[in-house]
């Protein structure tokens, strides 16, 4: 007799029979006073259970209403096999499975045993087995990550077009592809993989997908696919951080001018450059980045970047920089100890004389000049050097920065300096103090024998 439900009241009732066998059937009156109680017992507790064995019946019908036993087993056997079990299946067994697990909902389980059959079929036997069972009916029946997979594995057998991906496909799919295997796409497929990841929101992740199949090409296939997709359509949609990847991108490649470049992106590129790379660059390539970046404010980032340039030029390029972008520009746009930094490149060059520098670009040049360079000026400069520290307020850093020009500087200059206005023993007497002042001294008489 087949089981009915849990098989409680079945067990129970032939529990009873058994005992009525046994102590009631054949003992008289006695028999039946004995059996009295546990048929009281019985009778109750098939009521009880026989109840609960209606619902465990009605699920267990009801459930079956959307789960069938074949999906079961059509699961069970794709994931006890290896690939070459599966294919060994005749197409009819196949597609007999995949409609078991199709039939009612279909549960992440049936779709990831679905997608471990597609990865194991040849391309060419999937392609007809999905034409079997409809290709709309199966797409259907995935969603979430289980239907980025299916896209892959159907576009990769070119049963779809890359062009019907969304963007999680999409994704997926570049995620998991080299430079090499990038470039072996053509470049109508990487426009559809972009234009995927484009259509509706795009966001930080489709960016860096997008960012990394350009990045990936060399400047002629990125100028082919920009114009297959268009540029303005790229640059609409990316914003922020990948968008100023995305100018330096195109910049370095020619498909738009340095000078459509924000500060943004000018400072990524030149952070990115060696000083090689920048005197690849031509004069009005440099003009145009440090143009960028005196747009608008100049923070101290930008005017780092504008230090790194100029400071990578010779003093001739620095010069003719200089000249396109405008002394006046450079110097009313930085300021700090940035200002002092330009003030040093440009003096050092002789693009501003050493009198138009003021006490903190005259420390900056004299700390971070070796001896043989400040002993390489001329009296005339280190006199000037000199009027540009005592002028004003005269405080330890400026007194020590006299006293290293005195340390580096041969005796016939000190001479010939202290014989000039403004830079006479006397004039020092009066800047330098205390302890500074003995120093100096010192130096002035150990060195060159002069004491006042």
């Amino acid at each position: 007799m087949e089981k009915f439900g849990t098989g409680a009241a079945q067990a129970i009732w032939k529990w009873w029979n058994d005992f009525w066998e046994r102590n009631v059937r054949d003992k008289g009156f006695v028999g039946m006073l004995a059996g009295i109680f546990p048929f009281i017992i019985t009778i109750i507790g098939v009521i009880i259970t026989g109840i609960i064995d209606i619902f465990v019946e009605f699920f267990d019908w009801f459930g079956g209403l959307f789960n069938s036993k074949d999906d079961d087993r059509a699961r069970d056997t794709i994931n006890s096999r290896s690939c070459a079990q599966l294919n060994a299946l005749s197409n009819d067994q196949l597609i007999s499975m995949i409609n078991s697990m199709l039939s009612g909902p279909t549960g992440d389980d049936d779709e990831n045993a679905m997608l471990k059959l597609f990865k194991c079929l040849p391309c060419e036997r999937l392609h007809g087995i999905v034409n079997s069972v409809g290709l709309e009916l199966i797409q259907d029946n995935f969603q979430g990550s289980e239907f980025d997979e299916l896209q892959l594995i159907l576009g990769n057998c070119s049963i779809i077009s890359f062009s019907s991906w969304d963007d999680d496909a999409t994704r997926l799919f570049v995620s998991r592809m080299n430079c090499g295997q990038i470039n072996a796409l053509s470049d109508s497929i990487i426009r559809d993989l972009i234009n995927n990841m484009l259509s509706g929101f795009t966001g930080d992740d489709d960016e860096n997908a997008i960012l990394k199949l350009l990045g990936c090409l060399s400047c002629a296939r990125k100028q082919t696919v920009v114009n297959l997709v268009g540029l303005g359509n790229l640059q609409s949609a990316i914003d922020g951080s990948e968008f100023d990847e995305l100018q330096v991108m195109l910049g370095v490649c020619g498909i738009i001018n340095f000078s459509s470049w924000d500060d943004d992106a000018s400072r990524l590129f030149v952070g990115k450059i060696n000083c090689a790379q920048i005197n690849a660059l031509s004069d009005s390539v440099i003009r145009d980045l440090i143009n960028n970046m005196l747009s608008g404010f100049t923070g101290d980032d930008d005017e780092n970047a504008i230090l790194k340039l100029l400071g990578c030029l010779s003093c001739a390029r620095k010069q003719t920089v200089v000249n396109l972008v405008g002394l006046g520009n450079l110097q009313s746009a930085l300021d700090g100890s940035q200002f002092d930094d330009l003030q040093v490149m440009l003096g050092i060059c002789g693009i501003i004389n050493f009198s138009s520098w003021d006490d903190d670009a005259t420390r900056v040049f004299v700390n971070h000049a070796s001896c043989a360079q400040i002993n390489a000026l001329t009296a005339q400069n280190l006199h000037q050097l000199f009027r540009n520290l005592i002028e004003g307020s005269c405080g330890d850093d400026d007194e020590n920065a006299i006293n290293k020009i005195m340390q580096c500087t041969d005796c016939a200059k000190i001479h010939a300096v202290l014989a000039m206005s403004g830079t006479h023993w006397d004039d020092f007497d009066d800047a330098i103090q205390g302890s500074e002042w003995t120093a100096f001294k010192s130096i002035m008489n150990s060195r060159c024998g002069i004491t006042g």
